[in-house]
């Protein structure tokens, strides 16, 4: 499946756009690449419309488990999912991905997602100022 993931250290921004079928393998990429970047922190904005989603039970538990090992703290970042119909009604997916304890909204524009994680960064940071 094509991915297009960028990472901002910049803007504390992990930007993932798929298209086609997504697989266990594709999660795995990832969330290691956000491991090796240092990003697990950064607001996360996944755009998902239009993907096919190829993952077994077993596959979304193994997921969501790689995903709380990495999550133990409470600094993992805020979850933006755009969406379509067809995406928003596979829950599946988007229970795998927001299986971490952290703020996650679904959105159906990117525009308004990215603004939600702009407005969650700031919270956050605030919050940070204040510990």
């Amino acid at each position: 499946m094509p991915i297009d993931l960028r990472i901002s250290h910049a803007e504390h921004r992990v930007t993932v756009t798929a298209s086609g079928e997504i697989n266990a393998a594709d999660f795995d990429r990832i969330l290691l690449a956000q491991v090796q970047e240092h990003a697990l922190s950064y607001g996360k904005l996944f755009d998902l419309r239009g993907i096919a989603v190829d993952l077994s039970p077993s596959d979304l538990m193994a997921h969501a488990g790689k995903l709380a090992a990495y999550a133990t703290s409470d600094d993992i970042g805020a979850l933006a999912l755009v969406v379509d119909q067809a995406t928003n009604a596979d829950s599946s997916v988007l229970a795998a991905l927001a299986a971490a304890k952290r703020p996650c909204k679904m959105f159906q524009d990117t525009p308004r997602a990215v603004e939600w994680l702009r407005r969650i960064d700031r919270v956050v940071r605030m919050a940070k100022l204040h510990d």
